[in-house]
């Protein structure tokens, strides 16, 4: 009589890479010379059977044991669990800011493991947590440089560790069913700050303007500004706001320099206004009026009645009751006395000012008497 064959002391063996796993067992009660075993492949040494590597995802093994004689079959079977030790362990959650043109770091995780054929690699990518969403770049330090075609400047990123499979160039299989993602150290790249000016302004010698700039960015802002001779700061402004100056001569404005004072972060700039300043004008004071009898001839000249008058101006006759016979000539900026009724006659000067400067006026009057009466 045969024994009946059973197999005995079965082990599963996990391997390092948490990938394959073995199953070995000792065959009892049989002529070892002639017993079977079929399933999943394997071979026999002596009372003892080992299994090639099952997958891990294979979920489970089956072995039919028999002796030559066909005795009675028995059967080896069990579940295969692979426990996945792949952890991308734990990174910072403090969120790290960087001006656009700067590089932005990561510290590496406390407690991640790996098993015999993962590696570690960090993404920058768009989701928190275990769905990376679009991977932006990655890396084998947690350490990236801004690239303007992949990346939006204001919009948060996350730097996470990555554990799984070596996909055989040194990254990370994205299938790998171990596959472990950490919650990622959110970063953002903040745009940098943008100040413009154009345009010109004019102003009366004395009077004020405002300088309205176009800035972009978190803000408020700090701008450096030359005058024409020194740069000068203009602190803690917004987008829009007037900024008044009063030059006492003609000036250029130009930006040099904005500082965004929320993110830090710092741009040249450029654009400028011009302010004119013009000269306010003067038509002089008049001396005390002329008086004259009737009857005599005095050609007067009205511009010698006033001192300190800008030249250029323009001479109206404004008396009540007008001179004639062309007594007053208005080119010439004369008043011929002869032949005119006694009264008051008077010229007003006006000097045009260049806007926004006024006109400027002065009055020049002639007194003609009349002669006593015996």
């Amino acid at each position: 009589l045969q024994g009946v064959p059973f197999g005995a002391n079965v082990q599963v063996t996990i391997d390092p890479t948490n990938t394959f796993a073995s199953v070995c067992f000792y065959i009892i009660g049989v002529d070892v010379d002639s017993y079977v075993v079929t399933g999943d492949p394997g071979t026999v040494t002596g009372e003892s059977f080992c299994s090639d590597p099952i997958p891990c995802g294979q979920g489970s093994y089956f072995f039919l044991v028999q002796d030559g004689f066909q005795c009675i079959t028995d059967t080896v079977q069990g579940p295969i669990v692979c426990n996945c030790i792949s952890n991308a362990g734990i990174m910072t959650t403090n969120l790290v800011s960087v001006c656009e043109n700067e590089d932005v770091s990561s510290t590496p995780p406390v407690g991640s493991a790996l098993d015999g054929n993962d590696v570690l690699i960090y993404a920058l990518h768009t989701n928190n947590g275990p769905a990376l969403g679009t991977i932006i770049a990655t890396n084998s330090t947690p350490d990236f440089s801004y690239d303007p075609a992949l990346i939006n400047c204001g919009q948060s990123y996350f730097i996470s560790s990555v554990v799984g499979d070596d996909d055989g160039t040194g990254s990370v299989d994205l299938s790998d069913d171990c596959l472990s993602v950490a919650v990622g150290t959110p970063v953002v790249w903040y745009c940098l700050p943008t100040a413009d000016i154009a345009g010109t302004a004019t102003i009366c010698e004395g009077g004020s303007t405002d300088l309205v700039f176009d800035l972009s960015g978190e803000g408020p802002f700090n701008l450096v500004v030359n005058d024409g001779t020194t740069d000068f700061d203009i602190l803690d402004i917004d987008d829009a706001d007037p900024y008044p100056v009063t030059p006492g001569a003609t000036t250029t404005y130009t930006l040099v320099s904005v500082f965004d004072i929320t993110t830090g972060c710092f741009n040249t700039a450029s654009g400028s206004v011009t302010v004119t300043v013009n000269s306010p004008v003067t038509a002089g004071t008049a001396s005390a009026a002329m008086e004259f009898c009737a009857d005599e001839t005095n050609v007067v000249s009205l511009a010698g009645e006033i001192t300190g008058a800008d030249p250029g101006g323009i001479w109206t006759e404004t008396s009540a009751v007008p001179s004639t016979g062309g007594a007053f000539n208005a080119g010439a900026g004369s008043f011929n006395t002869n032949g005119q009724q006694a009264g008051t006659y008077t010229f007003l000067y006006t000097v045009v000012g260049a806007a926004p400067c006024p006109n400027d006026t002065e009055t020049v009057t002639v007194v003609i008497n009349p002669q006593p009466v015996a």
